[in-house]
């Protein structure tokens, strides 16, 4: 896909540059609508995480695409931007527009929480079984009868290769079902 996407950028002399990424794990520590805009918020603060570093070698690759300058001059950029909060104030600025207000953002009190079974290292995040639970929980729909539930979703809260002792949390879930966890949710998170 990658390389027939530069080779349309090519015939239509524009540069095209992709940017691979390991779809096997979640890009964000948030899944949800309200938990990943609440994620997304703390990017534009600065906050570090899985998300923050792709937000930004993205954001970098645009700003140098379209300055014509080096990746590194347009990193540069990107930290000023959220260094100084023009970026986090511009969100601000586009949500207000819309007659948005962050402030009324919700997430469901209801919680269950996963818990690692085993002491290790976490070596991968199924995407797909996460994204299965989200579903359950109510953050995402199988058809368009269902409806989202904004408030609901999952915060994971380890990374790959993070060491992880027995009992530690490895996610919250917040939903406004009533749902039991199974295996196959536990089993999301393999440790070794």
């Amino acid at each position: 896909l990658s390389k027939w996407m530069k080779e349309i950028g090519k015939k239509y002399n524009k540069k095209v540059v992709t940017l691979i990424t390991d779809m096997n794990i979640p890009l964000s520590n948030s899944i949800g609508n309200r938990l990943e805009v609440e994620e997304a918020i703390n990017v534009l603060k600065g906050e570090k995480c899985r998300l923050y570093n792709i937000s930004k070698e993205i954001s970098s690759i645009l700003i140098s695409l379209s300055k014509g300058i080096t990746i590194e001059e347009a990193n540069s950029l990107v930290d000023e931007v959220i260094r100084n909060k023009k970026a986090y104030n511009k969100f601000i600025e586009f949500c207000e527009a819309q007659g948005g207000d962050i402030k009324k953002m919700k997430i469901s009190a209801n919680q269950l929480i996963i818990k690692s079974e085993k002491s290790g290292k976490l070596k991968s995040i199924d995407a797909l079984k996460i994204g299965e639970l989200s579903v359950r929980l109510g953050a995402g729909k199988i058809n368009d009868k269902e409806s989202i539930d904004y408030s609901a979703g999952i915060k994971i809260f380890k990374d790959i290769d993070d060491v992880v002792k027995k009992g530690d949390i490895l996610a919250a879930l917040y939903t406004n079902k009533k749902i039991k966890l199974n295996n196959e949710d536990i089993n999301c998170f393999t440790i070794e």
